[in-house]
């Protein structure tokens, strides 16, 4: 994401969020780094953490089962308070923030997410939420949403949305 703005023109963009203490979060905060990415709030979990990013292999030109990363992780609470902080510390100067989760686990707590969601309805800055599993869990924001995400918003399983269902 934070490549992303960067591409977009944005003119400091912040990449806030956990990495492991692995090869993959060195890297990444590594590369946003040369980029001009500020990295100052990424925190590391030192514990039980693999930065979330998956491997695509490739035999002969043909692109073969990728392999994940991460995709047990857990916040330890210690990290999610860290991410508050870090989060209200950007919000106050940020004109647009973007949440993104994908995995499970990096999207922590019932407690951290309902916390999370009283920090954005706090904040006159454009929150913009890309979650794959706790969309539920958020008000007062934008969702950048699939079919599949808006379904299960509205308690419908998604061979029973229609595509009126979706426009309505």
């Amino acid at each position: 994401i934070v490549a992303n703005m960067l591409a977009f023109g944005a003119s400091e963009p912040l990449g806030v969020g956990l990495v492991g203490a692995d090869i993959f979060g060195r890297e990444l905060k590594s590369l946003l780094t040369k980029k001009g990415a500020n990295t100052d709030h990424l925190i590391r979990q030192e514990a039980d953490f693999s930065t979330y990013t998956y491997i695509k292999r490739y035999l002969n030109r043909r692109e073969l089962e990728r392999i994940d990363f991460g995709g047990k992780n857990w916040l330890t609470s210690e990290s999610e308070s860290k991410l508050l902080e870090r989060l209200e510390q950007v919000l106050t100067h940020c004109q647009a923030v973007v949440i993104n989760q994908q995995v499970t686990g990096s999207m922590g707590s019932p407690t951290f997410r309902k916390a999370l969601n009283q920090l954005l309805c706090n904040t006159e800055t454009l929150v913009l939420v890309d979650s794959r599993h706790y969309a539920q869990d958020f008000t007062q924001v934008h969702f950048k949403i699939n079919a599949f995400e808006l379904a299960q918003m509205f308690g419908k399983h998604i061979r029973h949305l229609s595509d009126s269902d979706t426009e309505d």
